[in-house]
């Protein structure tokens, strides 16, 4: 069965391919129901309202983004930098972590900045404290995580390889059955009971209970997933960025 609510391509954001996102997979943060961040390879950008405001700086492939607001936006790279760019001064501070070789997943809750990496699940303490050799990172969950995202700070989720998919209540972290294989890169939530997750390949939303196989718009490989707390979706399929609106979601 196909989900209710509209799927829309809202490509017409930038009136052409997102063609910068294409070398990687693309990282996706939203802002508002018309605006998000975008991350590819060598820069990341704020797309919406039919422009697009190229936020250069990154030395290698945005692997993740997490957006506080238009102004404060952190991402992570295949060379385990954070990157913190603040629009107030228009600058790109660079943090370069000791313990890891990628981040592919952000998450900011009770002033920890929380890791998805192929270490681990890990955290370290905000504000970030520069060393020369880096910053080290602490181990939260053993394995190859490649996504974080949360509803709550008390209500969050960890997606990673051979289908793992792992949820935090605010003091510990317990797997979850998805029912899938292949490597859980895209995960999005919205609320305790409405979250999404892929392996590229599979789309599947989490009811609260149980996680269940949906239909995505288009046939394509899923590259990244986004979602905001009044159920909005948004997913990048193939390089172009497509909107499900709020709504009951069908299962296949």
């Amino acid at each position: 069965l196909e989900p209710s609510g509209a799927y829309v391509n809202v490509d017409f954001w930038t009136d052409q391919r997102i063609t910068f996102i294409l070398a990687l997979p693309a990282t996706l943060a939203p802002l508002s129901p018309t605006t998000a961040v975008v991350g590819g390879e060598g820069l990341f950008a704020i797309v919406g309202g039919g422009a697009r405001q190229d936020i250069s700086g990154p030395s290698s492939g945005v692997r993740s983004l997490f957006a506080v607001s238009p102004s404060d936006i952190w991402a992570g790279n295949r060379t385990a930098q954070l990157l913190h760019y603040t629009a107030l001064d228009g600058s790109m501070v660079r943090h370069n972590l000791s313990d890891l070789d990628s981040v592919e997943g952000l998450w900011i809750g009770r002033g920890m900045l929380y890791l998805a990496t192929d270490a681990g699940l890990r955290v370290v303490t905000l504000p970030l404290a520069d060393r020369a050799e880096g910053i080290p990172s602490k181990q939260l969950v053993p394995g190859s995580f490649y996504a974080i995202a949360a509803a709550a700070t008390d209500d969050a989720f960890a997606s990673g390889a051979d289908g793992a998919i792992l949820h935090f209540d605010g003091s510990s972290w317990t797997h979850q059955a998805s029912g899938v294989k292949g490597d859980m890169r895209g995960l999005a939530v919205a609320a305790r009971d409405d979250a999404w997750a892929s392996n590229g390949d599979v789309l599947l939303h989490y009811d609260g209970v149980r996680w269940s196989r949906v239909s995505a718009p288009v046939t394509g490989i899923i590259d990244g997933l986004a979602a905001l707390p009044d159920g909005e979706l948004w997913m990048t399929i193939d390089g172009l960025l497509h909107h499900r609106s709020p709504g009951p979601v069908g299962e296949e």
